[in-house]
């Protein structure tokens, strides 16, 4: 499960790899979520977005130590490129702490409640930027 390093909240910490744990403060992520032309309303994703992803669910994972919020999200230092690590990021930053639910872009997996998560940030559309 991914996880803060660490379970540090500070703005550019590092996301990891955990085993699942139900007492890990690290694994205590809040999805917040809607649809992708949800967050475009709120100005946090561009209109190139909404173009390709307007009608699909969208979220942000907010780190919630023991149930507290932080206002710090998963997501990019800036706009997405590959091999970008994840890290912590003030929920409020456009773009980078919003994740598509690509349901389009992995129909084989869809059914079963896999789909690639594309970030909000992503300029590339045929091969988007998505969560690893």
């Amino acid at each position: 499960m991914e996880a803060v390093l660490d379970g540090v909240g500070e703005v550019g910490q590092h996301m990891v790899l955990r085993r699942v744990s139900s007492s890990d403060r690290a694994q205590d992520l809040t999805p917040h979520g809607g649809l992708v032309s949800d967050f475009h309303a709120q100005g946090m994703v561009s209109a190139a977005v909404i173009r390709h992803y307007g009608d699909l669910r969208a979220a942000q994972l907010e780190y919630t130590p023991s149930g507290v919020a932080s206002g710090l999200c998963v997501g990019l230092a800036e706009t997405a490129y590959e091999d970008e690590p994840l890290s912590l990021q003030p929920c409020s930053v456009p773009a980078t702490t919003v994740w598509i639910v690509d349901t389009l872009g992995s129909p084989a997996t869809a059914p079963e409640g896999y789909a690639l998560l594309v970030n909000g940030s992503t300029t590339e559309f045929t091969h988007p930027f998505a969560m690893t």
